[in-house]
């Protein structure tokens, strides 16, 4: 019977082992079909075609993650084998993922190459973490020191975000401004810039544009040093240019006003300092609306990524900023609001998404009809979004 018993353990222990490893097998099926059927939607049958083959055949989905919920979206991080690392000459202690966000259905809506590159020479130290990347799409810290490196699934370098001490220390983007050639009137010129912002501790920043060269009729190889996979020359996916270009370069501008409000009452409105001849409680008040608003412009490609190209902030304003009020001892008054020293900043976030801060002092002046009684009050208020 003891015997029966153990060989029973040991069956049903196998067959949970067995079909556990069957769901991770369909799992993985399942991912790779509709991770390869996307890429391959993405296909313009132009040189760059082969990149996104390259890409495909060089997939692991052994431990492929689901982030949920990551700034608005589900991310899945993808592995991607040491060949293709070594096909286009990377860095040999780097790390490449396919980054993957999702809607809320579950739908592949746009996709980049992670190149990550380490700061310090390779150790067990530069070991990619599995929260790093969610994390810059999350604003936390980011542990792993050195290069985040995003580019479009041909291989093309699109923006870059540089980490220390957990922070982000710098991003940098790429730009492009289109000239006629004099030459001819057929031919259209490109001119690359990479615009790059670095962060320091104190709160202020600094910006820097570093020219990489000029392209005419979409050719973007040409002598460009910069990271376009496409353009090198290696045995697996190099082979220069067609001279028609990729469809991704055609960009579409946009611009997004963005619209928040939040509400305070008069009660829990900070430690205020109170000058007062008069009451200095209410009983009757209208609640505070503040409204923030914004501009951004941005750069939308055929591929799918966007890249944030302009912030504008306007300075909060009240609703109604004069209304009427009951102090404590029941007069009767006027509560005239004014919102000064406007300090309004924002934060890059993984592109396009940004961290928009609002920050002012309000005054309250309180007019009270009995006796001319005057009251006023001062505090600070502030207020994030992420767009």
């Amino acid at each position: 019977m003891k015997k029966s018993k153990i060989y029973l353990g040991v069956i049903i222990a196998f067959l949970l082992i067995t079909s556990c490893v069957k769901k991770e097998l369909i799992a993985n099926v399942d991912m790779s079909a509709k991770v390869n059927s996307w890429l391959m939607k993405q296909k313009t049958s132009k040189n760059s075609d082969k990149n996104i083959d390259i890409l495909s055949e060089n997939l692991d989905y052994s431990n492929f993650k689901i982030h949920k919920e990551i700034n608005k979206c589900d991310l899945l991080i993808v592995s991607i084998k040491e060949n293709l690392k070594s096909a286009k000459k990377l860095r040999h202690n780097s790390t490449l993922k396919l980054l993957l966000t999702l809607d809320k259905s579950g739908e592949i809506i746009s996709a980049n190459i992670v190149y990550y590159v380490p700061t310090k020479p390779e150790t067990n130290d530069d070991l990619l973490l599995p929260e790093a990347i969610p994390n810059i799409f999350a604003n936390k810290p980011v542990l792993n020191e050195g290069m985040f490196n995003f580019l479009s699934i041909t291989g093309k370098l699109l923006y870059k975000f540089q980490y220390k001490n957990g922070n982000l220390y710098s991003d940098g983007f790429i730009k492009t401004k289109t000239e006629n050639d004099n030459h001819t009137q057929l031919s259209t010129c490109m001119d690359w810039y990479l615009i790059t912002t670095y962060y320091y501790s104190d709160g202020s920043s600094s910006q820097t544009s570093e020219y990489l060269g000029r392209t005419c009729n979409n050719n973007e190889c040409g002598s460009l040093d910069y990271m376009n996979l496409l353009c090198q020359s290696n045995d697996i996916g190099g082979g220069g240019s067609s001279g028609n270009g990729d469809p991704d370069e055609t960009p579409i501008t946009t611009t997004e006003y963005v619209t928040e409000t939040d509400t305070e009452n008069e009660t829990n409105s900070g430690d205020g300092e109170e000058s007062a001849s008069g009451p200095s409680n209410l009983t009757s008040f209208d609640i505070i609306q503040y409204n923030h608003k914004a501009e951004l412009s941005y750069t939308t490609y055929f591929t799918g990524y966007t890249t944030l190209d302009e912030v504008h902030m306007y300075n909060t304003n009240i609703d109604n900023p004069q209304s009427s009020c009951i102090s404590a001892e029941g007069y009767a008054g006027i509560r005239k609001l004014t919102t000064l020293a406007h300090s309004n900043t924002y934060q890059r976030l993984v592109s396009p998404f940004v961290k928009l801060y609002w920050n002012c002092d309000v005054n309250a002046l309180f007019l009270y009809l009995n006796g001319g009684l005057v009251r006023s009050r001062q505090w600070f208020h502030s207020y994030s979004s992420i767009h």
